[in-house]
């Protein structure tokens, strides 16, 4: 970590790091539950779904999903079920369209070359398909 800082010098402005630490990471990749609902209950946010951090997108699909949820809670609770498949194919839905777009944007970055972008570029082609870049 220090060496890197060393090598950014308009980083290193601003950094005042004296001492030396341990740097724990944890992955934070996008993912789904099969089924956001269940007997009783409904995933919501990042229960429902998780998105990649590079887009930026997880509080505003957290809001969506807990409107959506609400909406399918409250014609439960008046003896209306048809919202629960309509939020389950809502949630599937978002997360498809997530990956869609991690992909194409992971596609088009070309700026760096590390083992992190390199493997991610694989999903080059998908530009093509939906029409990006």
């Amino acid at each position: 970590w220090l060496q890197q800082l060393e090598a950014a010098p308009k980083i290193r402005e601003y950094a005042t790091l004296t001492e030396t630490f341990e740097i724990k990471s944890t992955p934070a990749g996008s993912g789904y539950l099969e089924s956001a609902i269940g007997d009783g209950w409904l995933a919501i946010g990042d229960a429902a779904l998780s998105v990649d951090p590079l887009a930026s997108a997880g509080l505003a699909n957290s809001i969506r999903t807990s409107r959506m949820a609400a909406l399918a809670a409250d014609a439960v609770l008046a003896g209306e079920h048809r919202l629960l498949g309509a939020y389950q194919r809502y949630t599937r839905r978002m997360a498809e369209n997530s990956e869609i777009t991690r992909r194409a944007y992971y596609a088009m970055e070309q700026r760096w070359s590390s083992s992190f972008w390199m493997e991610r570029h694989g999903a080059r082609r998908l530009n093509v398909e939906v029409g990006i870049g």
